[in-house]
């Protein structure tokens, strides 16, 4: 992102009274070709630092979901679909640990 021009949209860190951390970061950018849909975004959900949920979409790997280890294709459609489909998954590995 050196040559583009890139504008902070969003950027949240909260810190759950669970000890999990969640952080949204989310960019406007003027490069189409490396960020086609003109956003560049990372979404993390940490306990004791481990990546229970992650999407993001740097280059050169594009969209993409982490749960856990398992790194899988994300379609995005736009960005409230993707803040809900964050959430949605973060629920779903807090139920799963017992930290809900």
């Amino acid at each position: 992102m050196s040559r583009e021009k890139v504008k902070s949209i969003l950027h949240t860190k909260v810190l759950l009274k669970n000890g999990v951390i969640v952080e949204m970061k989310i960019w406007k950018v003027t490069d189409k070709l490396q960020y086609p849909e003109g956003y560049k975004y990372s979404l993390y959900c940490v306990y004791e630092g481990t990546v229970l949920v992650g999407y993001d979409n740097h280059h050169p790997k594009g969209h993409h979901r982490h749960t856990g280890k398992t790194e899988m294709p994300y379609h995005f459609k736009d960005l409230k679909t993707l803040r809900n489909d964050f959430k949605a998954d973060i629920e779903v590995q807090l139920a799963k640990r017992g930290l809900l």
